[in-house]
């Protein structure tokens, strides 16, 4: 999990993931197939965190964009998953984070009182999901 002024996901061991990083940082994204998931033999979705016997863990972050009326009211949703569980997510409309369990509320606080942090991704809707929009409206809505 993202520790206040901490790092992304840690090993068994406690050494930090390789790829993982601090949240909004580019290498957060980065995708680590070195590190094995439990796929559907074991009982789960192919490419889904197994239990916690296992050793793994799966930490996601996903980034929303909800057009209504074309880019008139957009909407921006990041949610952070771990194992499955959503713990925390930030909704352009509310313009704050908001916990959905009690280390997400931690989190939530954390995040919250970074104002630059805030206004960056209050910026999301226009930086992310209009610019977005206006690359890929040609291919999805245009058609």
């Amino acid at each position: 999990m993202v520790l206040p002024g901490g790092s992304g996901a840690a090993t068994p061991s406690g050494a930090e993931a390789p790829g993982s990083s601090v949240p909004g940082d580019a290498r957060s994204e980065a995708v680590d197939d070195s590190v094995p998931t439990a796929g559907a033999a074991e009982g789960g979705a192919a490419g889904c965190a197994g239990s916690m016997e296992d050793g793994v863990f799966q930490l996601m972050t996903n980034h929303e964009c909800h057009f209504i009326n074309g880019t008139e009211q957009v909407r921006f949703v990041e949610r952070h998953i771990y194992n499955r569980e959503q713990f925390l997510h930030f909704d352009s409309d509310v313009g704050v984070y908001v916990g959905d369990t009690p280390h997400g509320e931690i989190q939530a606080r954390h995040f919250n009182s970074k104002r630059e942090w805030l206004e960056y991704k209050r910026s999301a809707v226009d930086r992310y999901c209009r610019y977005n929009y206006k690359a890929d409206a040609p291919f999805t809505v245009e058609r």
